[in-house]
């Protein structure tokens, strides 16, 4: 019925053994577990997915092993291509859920034809500020996009419409791409309000021999070339000047260095108040410290 896919890179061991039981627990519907392993020097994941999974016979376990790193996207496109279930679940596995979070997912996939994806509420990135930045809008019941730290689609809808692009290399903005890609051709996103945790920067700590600003960076730019004009109207619709987008972020950028200039100037400010205060309070209470030392004596 539900296909879960995880990509995995020189995974931090606890965090792992942590994310794969709570898998086990809280996602009943799960038919199909497939684990893409993209060349970690580490193959203790095999021991724990036999100890977690070993008993497991209502689900079958599929490993995909690749020889080098080929990136968050790639990764879970091979697994699509594997998935057998009606659903399909891209998940971190650096998260932990603390109820079941498929069966509501499901339902909404099941209730809405609208629905191309469904996310997390709380706790995720799912809205753009005007320089393109991702955010986290608390509460947000009507996502901008879907972070893909967790989310399922129809298996259908995935292998139709695609899932991330590979032009993002290793990570970074294909999750953001995916969704405003699912929006323009009409589909809604949604997500659901679960008790959940991700342990952002966890599985960050074996990206350190990847230079992944630079990484970042050139995503960036090939994601603000593709959506400039939905960045600046919020539109699919309308046809954008791609310069008027670089305006804009540039008065923006210019915006913001003034406020955090005053900031700087306040904060420095407050600073030099404090010291003031400071020594006079000192020199006020002197005569005072003075008796109390005379009475020790």
């Amino acid at each position: 019925m539900l296909t879960i896919s995880v990509a995995l890179w020189n995974p931090d061991p606890a965090m792992l053994e942590a994310f794969l039981r709570s898998l086990r627990k809280t996602a009943p519907e799960m038919s199909q577990l497939i684990v893409v392993d993209n060349g970690s020097a580490d193959k203790a994941y095999r021991r724990l997915l036999k100890e977690v999974y070993g008993g497991a016979t209502a689900t079958t376990i599929d490993v995909i092993e690749n020889a080098e790193n080929l990136g968050f996207g790639r990764a879970h496109n091979q697994a699509l291509e594997r998935a057998s279930g009606r659903y399909f679940a891209v998940v971190n596995d650096d998260v932990e859920w603390f109820e079941t979070w498929t069966t509501p997912m499901i339902r909404i996939l099941d209730g809405y034809d609208g629905v191309g994806q469904v996310g997390m509420r709380n706790g995720a990135y799912n809205v753009f500020d005007p320089l393109g930045n991702t955010e986290m809008a608390a509460d947000c019941a009507a996502p901008e996009y879907v972070e893909g730290s967790c989310f399922m689609m129809r298996t259908a809808t995935a292998k139709e419409r695609g899932l991330f692009d590979e032009r993002y290399e290793i990570g970074y903005f294909e999750d953001a791409d995916l969704s405003l890609r699912l929006r323009k051709a009409g589909y809604r996103l949604s997500n659901v309000d679960v008790r959940w945790i991700h342990h952002r920067g966890r599985t960050a700590e074996a990206a350190k021999t990847i230079d992944m600003k630079k990484i970042a960076s050139k995503n960036r730019h090939e994601f603000e070339e593709r959506w400039y004009g939905y960045l600046l109207t919020r539109s699919f619709e309308e046809t954008v000047d791609p310069n008027a987008y670089r305006e804009m972020q540039k008065e923006l950028l210019t915006k913001r260095r003034e406020v955090a200039e005053k900031d700087i100037q306040m904060a420095e400010k407050d600073r030099r108040i404090a010291d003031i205060l400071n020594s006079w309070s000192w020199r006020m209470t002197a005569p005072l410290r003075r008796g109390l030392e005379f009475l020790k004596r």
